[in-house]
């Protein structure tokens, strides 16, 4: 069973997006938890909710019309830097085309997760 960690750094230092390795955690300030699985077989996201984690699809843009992965939001500072490093680590793991074509799309994360199923089945 996975259970959460507590983050003892304070809410200034914190940041918002964590680079795991091969996937990405997203911690909201209202303490709501995602989870980004890497590109490739079971790619996805999941969403803490109560005791278990639910599959979601975010529904905030991701991408700019080129592909690239879009800055998070909040002061320029050390915390904003570490998620964007993170960030960045994690989208630049998905193919740039599936990128762009994504980026056109109203829920880029829908068509992100539906060409991951036809490629990785």
């Amino acid at each position: 069973m996975q259970t959460r960690r507590a983050n003892l750094m304070p809410d200034r230092m914190r940041p918002a997006w964590w680079w795991g390795g091969t996937q990405l955690w997203e911690f909201a300030t209202d303490g709501e938890v995602r989870l980004y699985l890497p590109w490739g077989p079971g790619f996805g996201c999941r969403r803490w909710i109560g005791a278990t984690w639910v599959e979601d699809a975010p529904t905030t843009p991701m991408f700019d019309r080129r592909g690239t992965w879009l800055d998070p939001e909040g002061p320029h500072d050390d915390a904003w830097q570490a998620s964007c490093l993170a960030r960045a680590a994690y989208f630049s793991g998905i193919p740039w085309a599936l990128r762009v074509a994504a980026a056109r799309e109203d829920v880029p994360w829908l068509y992100l997760r539906a060409a991951a199923s036809q490629l990785f089945g």
